[in-house]
């Protein structure tokens, strides 16, 4: 169970302490939140792609897929930031060349995922500014 990924946090956290089963035991639920957060972002994308592949471009129900997924995107990237915070300190104090390639890996990783919810908040954006087009087309006519 205690693998190298559950650190010892400095001195404080020797092994088989409580300290490192609170440590296992915030890793997990970390990445519990970030899977049934890329599970939400996978099931709003394949609703968006089905009502898009039926017509409907901008209709509420496309906006509200979107805004769910901006929604888990956002609390994914940060419950992957708080794990870079919490964790990296643990990581550093094991081992120094492999928390470098951590933190470096675990960096990159992150910026993507910001670039992700960056991304989604453009196309928001563009479906919120052409449901409102639809609607302004629809009044005048």
């Amino acid at each position: 169970m205690y693998s190298k990924f559950f650190v010892y946090y400095f001195k404080i956290i020797t092994p088989n302490t409580l300290g490192q089963q609170f440590l296992s035991g915030i890793t997990i639920i970390i990445h519990l939140i970030i899977i049934i957060m890329i599970f939400i972002i996978m099931i709003m994308i394949r609703k968006l792609i089905t009502s898009i592949q039926q017509g409907n471009y901008f209709t509420t129900v496309n906006l509200r897929y979107i805004k769910k997924l901006f929604l888990a995107a956002i609390t994914a990237v940060v419950t992957q930031f708080m794990q870079l915070v919490l964790l990296y300190p643990c990581i550093a104090s094991n081992d120094l060349h492999v928390s470098a390639i951590r933190r470096n890996d675990s960096v990159g990783l992150w910026l993507t995922e910001l670039l992700f919810v960056v991304i989604l908040y453009v196309v928001y954006q563009v479906f919120n500014s052409g449901m409102q087009l639809k609607v302004e087309n629809d009044e005048f006519v």
